[in-house]
């Protein structure tokens, strides 16, 4: 990608590819800018395979992204994971019910909050 003139490499995923992209991040050094995690799983019990876990070894900024009616084991317990001052844990409600696990119907407000927190790069 460098060679094709690409400055900034941001890493997004969702759900299990978030997932496997933490556990990554985690334990190896990236080009990447940032990560942005959509709907990532954060509660197995396995530290190695625990998202909240492998962002508190995170060394890029973080967008961990989930919607207010995500799958339970996608909002998982973060506290203990925002180690990052420039990480970010917002929950992204829209919508009758909040936004699901997959932003079903939700393109625009999802677009919208990757791309402004993908700006500061």
């Amino acid at each position: 990608m460098r060679e094709k003139g690409i400055k900034t490499l941001l890493i997004v995923a969702h759900s299990q590819g978030a997932t496997m992209s933490s556990y990554f991040l985690s334990r190896n050094p990236s080009d990447a800018a940032g990560f942005l995690a959509i709907g990532m799983n954060a509660n197995q019990k396995d530290a190695d395979i625990n998202s909240a876990e492998s962002l508190k070894k995170i060394n890029i900024p973080v967008l961990d992204l989930y919607g207010s009616n995500d799958f339970a084991r996608s909002v998982g317990d973060r506290g203990t994971s925002q180690t990052r001052r420039c990480s970010q844990y917002p929950v992204l409600p829209a919508g009758r019910g909040g936004a699901n696990h997959f932003f079903d119907g939700m393109n625009e407000e999802l677009l919208s909050a990757v791309v402004s927190w993908s700006s500061r790069f």
